[in-house]
């Protein structure tokens, strides 16, 4: 009887040892499904960047600020590939380091024929944009946020955009 009892124990501890250690094996599984999906296609606008001689022929290779600026946008979109498919990169550093140089890029002088409102509107936008993507970050999910990441692309993009239309027409701009 007492032999009896003890099988009994036994083997529903042996069963619920099988069963749990049988679950245990079924969720590694699909871990390990998860961790080899598909490569994802991630798009985003693509920064445009001045040509170095551009930038000679109108000042802006002597503007810090605006070079810090468009560095850390470059090492943004290059980052982000790898941020959205595997979480690697410290994306929320690289977002601050912008921030930084974006404040002191709107509190530096501006060359002569650039300082206008629209440029300077344009970078502001371009600073809320990357402060706003920076409050999402762990809000959103990662695949949620290149389209943010995207935003701040286009931003920048249309202040480059801004740059080469003043530069094209400062002969129809009164001082």
């Amino acid at each position: 009887m007492i032999m009896n009892n003890y099988l009994k124990y036994f083997l529903f501890s042996c069963l619920f040892l099988f069963s749990s250690c049988k679950q245990n094996k079924e969720n590694d599984s699909l871990e390990l499904n998860n961790d080899s999906s598909e490569i994802l296609a991630i798009d985003y606008t693509v920064p445009i960047i001045l040509s170095q001689e551009f930038k000679d022929k109108n000042e802006l290779s002597e503007w810090r600020d605006y070079i810090l600026v468009e560095a850390n946008i470059l090492v943004l979109a290059n980052s982000i590939t790898a941020y959205i498919a595997y979480g690697e990169g410290d994306i929320e550093n690289q977002l601050n380091v912008i921030e930084k140089y974006l404040i002191n890029l709107r509190r530096s002088e501006y060359p002569k024929t650039l300082n206008t409102p629209e440029l300077i509107s344009r970078f502001k936008l371009l600073n809320v944009q990357v402060t706003n993507t920076k409050i999402v970050l762990n809000e959103f999910d990662r695949l949620n946020l290149v389209k943010e990441f995207d935003k701040i692309f286009q931003y920048f993009n249309n202040c480059n955009n801004i740059i080469k239309y003043i530069v094209e027409n400062k002969s129809q701009i009164i001082d």
